[in-house]
């Protein structure tokens, strides 16, 4: 399970974002901290939300899973971080 997990995203990979209303498609670059926010299905091609600088994106999760590694540690200092720009 993803949910309340954190990643560090190891390739560039596409998400969805909303930006002026409208659903884009965005390039999430390597290096970047990614906090998993929604409970996902086992099915790959499912979709997952996801804070990324305290933005929220849909990510395929299978691409969180692939693509990034676990990170400890960082929990606290995203969280706080997220949470101010709220």
């Amino acid at each position: 399970m993803l949910f309340g997990r954190f990643f560090r995203l190891n390739t560039a990979t596409l998400a969805i974002a909303v930006i002026n209303g409208q659903r884009k498609f965005i390039t999430v670059h390597p290096g970047s901290v990614l906090k998993v926010i929604s409970r996902c299905a086992d099915r790959p091609n499912a979709m997952v939300d996801v804070l990324v600088d305290g933005d929220l994106v849909e990510m395929f999760a299978v691409d969180v899973r692939r693509r990034s590694d676990e990170v400890n540690g960082v929990s606290l200092q995203v969280q706080v971080a997220a949470d101010q720009r709220r």
